[in-house]
């Protein structure tokens, strides 16, 4: 399953995404949690996230007050993959991406990995004290849900600010390393690369290199044509 999450200035870039997860892993599921989404005026609350699967359709009452809007979602990660757990627990693999990226080339390779070896998780260090934000994939552990519950709780403490999720993910996930065990696959930039090189297997509108958002974008639908 593929976890995804955004707020309506950003769902335009749904449609590049989920082209791409569909020609690259038609099989997998995607679970978007859309944040103030409107769909023809029916959902006027502005306090509302809705759950998207398979076309269903449930709203889940938010759980802080909103501050400052974009880290306020970000900092909501811990949770959305919480609840993936819980409402899709035979799930073998939840693969969480930021929406502002764009599916290259099959996942199959790392997945098999992570399912052969029995990591509890694969993801892109940007450092030893940092781990990159937009590309995560988990299995469903004891060990993860212990984890992710902690980190949710500090994200959710009411104090949002810039990069306070990929530091904390980094020392939990030392922290769960060399105490408990946590099995954890570091993968290379190829598979969250903002400088959009052809070889790169996902690639990240996050930061500027190539361009603004809306070349950016450009770019993305551009791609997503060729197939």
């Amino acid at each position: 399953m593929i976890v995804l999450y955004c707020d309506n200035k950003y769902l335009k870039w749904l449609t590049p995404l989920a082209k791409s997860i569909k020609k690259w892993e038609p099989n997998e599921r995607i679970l978007l949690f859309a944040i103030n989404y409107d769909p023809d005026g029916l959902i006027k609350d502005n306090k509302t996230i809705v759950l998207f699967d398979n076309n269903s359709i449930r709203y889940v009452s938010i759980i802080a007050d909103r501050k400052e809007l974009p880290f306020h979602i970000i900092e909501r990660k811990a949770g959305y993959l919480l609840q993936a757990f819980d409402e899709f627990p035979k799930e073998d693999l939840y693969i969480m991406m930021d929406i502002d990226m764009l599916l290259l080339k099959s996942l199959k390779e790392v997945k098999r990995a992570v399912m052969k070896y029995k990591f509890d998780m694969a993801a892109v260090l940007a450092n030893p004290d940092k781990i990159c934000g937009g590309f995560y994939i988990f299995r469903r552990t004891k060990l993860n849900y212990k984890m992710l519950t902690v980190w949710n709780n500090y994200l959710m403490d009411g104090n949002f600010f810039f990069d306070k999720d990929q530091g904390s993910l980094a020392q939990l996930v030392r922290t769960y390393m060399f105490e408990k065990g946590l099995k954890f696959l570091p993968l290379p930039r190829m598979y969250l690369d903002h400088f959009s090189k052809k070889d790169s297997i996902i690639w990240s509108a996050h930061k500027s290199e190539f361009g603004n958002k809306d070349q950016r974008y450009k770019l993305y639908m551009k791609e997503v044509k060729k197939w």
